[in-house]
């Protein structure tokens, strides 16, 4: 079970290294939106929290690394949550107050919670909270007066990696804690498989957002 679930983690971080290296062919392109200048940062954070976390996995047998991913949740939500709201078309006060509020909360969970362990309560927080962000973004699109060609905007591909990979986790890693319980093995671990291929949705569509990114952009 433990090498069948090690298959999935193994792919994730194969899928978040790739995105990682085409992230770094943003800087500087003069085809990019600005605003997509500085997002290699996001998965060179995700290249070095997987780092630990695959060899320990892979090679060592013990697990440390669930500290350095817990502390990595608070800059997984505010980045990519910064990010929604400098895509938005309508930028508004409502929209900060519901991002440092849902932070907050974030950081209240992972503060009183065990980090011995993944506190997946807080991880399910973080991503429905991204999740309702990334429906301000489709809402606003959607009101639109001048249409634009979605599938060669970046930020709509980096949305809708969030939206369906932290969309699919959120609900997964708010039960796992209680499957944890249960005397089956199977279930737990078969849950966790999806969270890791929920996160590797995510950056297969941010993928498509860089290739978008370096492409002569049309007017």
């Amino acid at each position: 079970m433990k090498y069948s679930y090690n298959i999935f983690f193994n792919i994730q971080c194969l899928t978040i290294f790739i995105s990682f290296l085409l992230s770094l062919l943003i800087i500087r392109n003069k085809n990019a939106p600005k605003y997509m200048n500085s997002f290699f940062i996001y998965p060179t954070i995700g290249v070095l929290c997987m780092i630990p976390a695959y060899i320990e996995s892979n090679f060592l047998g013990v697990e440390y690394s669930q500290y350095l991913l817990n502390f990595s949740l608070l800059f997984h939500y505010l980045f990519l949550g910064i990010f929604i709201f400098k895509v938005l078309p309508k930028r508004s006060l409502i929209f900060i107050i519901i991002l440092i509020v849902f932070f907050l909360f974030i950081v209240y969970m992972l503060f009183f919670s065990d980090w011995n362990f993944l506190v997946n309560k807080a991880f399910a927080v973080t991503n429905f909270s991204l999740t309702a962000l990334c429906l301000v973004y489709y809402f606003q699109i959607l009101k639109l007066d001048v249409p634009f060609l979605l599938k060669n905007e970046p930020s709509f591909w980096i949305i809708t990696g969030i939206f369906i990979g932290m969309g699919s986790a959120s609900p997964l890693s708010a039960i796992i804690d209680y499957l944890a319980y249960d005397s089956s093995v199977l279930k737990h671990q078969f849950f966790y498989k999806l969270v890791a291929t929920s996160y590797t949705i995510m950056h297969l569509f941010f993928i498509k957002g860089y290739l978008c990114s370096i492409k002569e952009r049309k007017v």
